[in-house]
């Protein structure tokens, strides 16, 4: 005989699945921490066995750079280090850190950012200037020189800026490579 009750299937669906399911994510989400750096030179010398830092100080990186760099100590937290270094001196203890045996990791790393810094300076351009802009600019010197006051008051000025503004507009022009060979062409015309 059929129960007067429904039952509710969704409550009672098994435990065990929903534990290995969350286990699982824990498992995935892990990878991905610990697979999170992009750098090539880091990924090749990383040592699954050895935790975060352990792998950093290894390479010769920091893995706190407020403890590698820190702020400028007070007198008695000076006073305080110095007494433990003279103990440890005392005790004989050597206070030398134990340098990194994977130094090519940071050395390869220092050539990679000296590589993009090399590039993006290669590649900087001038400021880009809108054509009307250029126009207005070469014109307004040609006419004026450098009488940036002459320059707010010329009926050429259409969107009325001021001589400060003009001055700006023109510094900026003066930066840019079209000035650069517009001053190029005058030159061998003369």
């Amino acid at each position: 005989m059929p129960k007067s009750y429904k039952r509710d299937r969704r409550n009672h669906k098994n435990p065990a699945v929903r534990t290995a399911r969350a286990k699982n994510k824990k498992k995935s989400l892990k990878k991905k921490i610990q697979s999170a750096t992009t750098c090539s030179a880091i990924q090749q010398q990383w040592d699954k066995s050895k935790t975060t830092i352990g792998n950093l100080t290894m390479m010769g990186l920091s893995a706190n750079v407020n403890k590698t760099i820190s702020l400028p100590k007070t007198r008695i937290q000076a006073e305080i280090e110095i007494s433990q270094l003279a103990e440890a001196l005392a005790q004989g203890k050597s206070l030398e850190k134990p340098k990194p045996s994977k130094i090519h990791v940071c050395e390869t790393l220092e050539q990679q950012a000296k590589e993009k810094e090399e590039y993006v300076k290669k590649k900087r351009t001038g400021p880009i200037l809108m054509q009307k802009d250029v126009q207005f600019c070469s014109e307004m010197i040609r006419r004026h020189g450098d009488d940036y006051a002459a320059m707010a008051r010329d009926h050429l000025n259409i969107y009325q800026d001021t001589a400060k503004q003009i001055e700006r507009k023109i510094a900026t022009f003066k930066r840019s490579k079209t000035y650069k060979k517009l001053t190029e062409e005058e030159d061998m015309e003369e």
